[in-house]
């Protein structure tokens, strides 16, 4: 691209553009930080390995002495290549990377610093009541990503491309790849654990689609 193109493309970034820019990057980034810090203070200590790439670096920080933030980036690196090599949509990458940065970096600042701050990590000793509440705050944060266009990476991206090739819907290739990492969940962790990260799924997904589309309404007419 010469000089001049990219001056131009300077100039006509408008003010309301720059807005909507800045807005979608806060967007972003509170949505991520927000899946950081329900999956360090719940799903981590806990081990909920609640499906996709969250559950794969849960299940695989139990055999590698590495931290979970750079372990969930190092796993997202090939998933992003093959995400841009078949859907190709430059604006969907750079904001995925971008989430995928935020929540990595977010991640690795509250497991280090967490423990020190609070008098009490974990913050709760009831199992279920963190299941909940990892549930209620990756969900939302993950909804605010969904609104801003991008994604936290993950198995998201294989499920689509698969999607686009196979026509299968996108629902059941979700539940067939989160139910295969909470399978392995069970052999790693046991049963009690894998049936709470169950719930930690089904409670994101509402609490994304809250965030995503807001409360849902139903009207009847009588006739």
């Amino acid at each position: 691209m010469s000089k001049n193109r990219i001056f131009k493309d300077l100039r006509s970034f408008s003010p309301d553009q720059f807005l909507q820019t800045m807005k979608t990057i806060l967007t972003m980034s509170a949505g991520a930080v927000m899946v950081a810090m329900g999956f360090s203070l719940f799903q981590v200590p806990y081990n909920l390995a609640a499906g996709g790439v969250t559950g794969i670096t849960i299940i695989l920080r139990n055999f590698i002495d590495l931290p979970s933030g750079v372990l969930y980036l190092i796993l997202n690196v090939p998933l992003l290549i093959i995400g841009f090599r078949y859907l190709g949509r430059w604006g969907f990458l750079i904001r995925t990377i971008f989430a995928v940065l935020v929540f990595s970096a977010a991640t690795d600042f509250f497991t280090f610093t967490m423990p020190k701050v609070l008098k009490d990590y974990p913050i709760t000793d009831d199992m279920l009541l963190g299941s909940i509440y990892a549930g209620l705050i990756t969900g939302i944060g993950s909804g605010l990503i969904d609104r801003a266009g991008g994604t936290i990476g993950g198995t998201s991206m294989i499920s689509r491309i698969i999607q686009r090739k196979s026509g299968i819907p996108l629902s059941q290739l979700y539940l067939t790849v989160d139910g295969t990492i909470i399978l392995v969940a069970v052999f790693t962790f046991g049963w009690e654990i894998a049936l709470h990260a169950i719930l930690v799924l089904m409670v994101c997904g509402m609490a994304s689609d809250f965030a995503l589309e807001g409360p849902s309404v139903v009207r009847t007419a009588s006739i």
